[in-house]
């Protein structure tokens, strides 16, 4: 009984200690990528701009031809839109059914109403 109950201490304690991890970090520079500062960052400048952000998310319409309207703005650049709607396609869901009309298709987050 008694090694029992020491079993289901023992276990009890192994799943409530916090989980540790450890990793091994060399001190020696194998990339070559240390500057004459002794700094092993690239001194590279990452960023995209807005306007390139907006285009790898799929927001590549910067106008529209006559009758239409852009729909769905980019959030990182507003000259940037996902589609051309057709110019009917301009209400909200709720703007029909609070006008006491179904909304009809959809374009982008747009609806017809019939």
């Amino acid at each position: 009984m008694k090694k029992l109950l020491l079993a289901l201490t023992v276990l009890l304690m192994l799943n409530s200690a916090p989980f540790v991890s450890a990793a091994i970090r060399s001190i020696v520079d194998t990339d070559n990528t240390a500057d004459s500062s002794g700094s092993s960052y690239d001194s590279e400048n990452y960023s995209i701009s807005s306007e390139q952000q907006c285009i790898n998310e799929g927001y590549t319409q910067t106008g529209c031809p006559a009758g239409y309207i852009m729909a769905g703005p980019c959030p990182y650049s507003y000259g940037y839109y996902r589609e051309c709607c057709p110019e009917e396609y301009r209400y909200q869901e709720s703007d029909c059914v609070n006008h006491g009309l179904k909304p009809v298709g959809k374009c982008g987050d747009y609806y017809k109403c019939g």
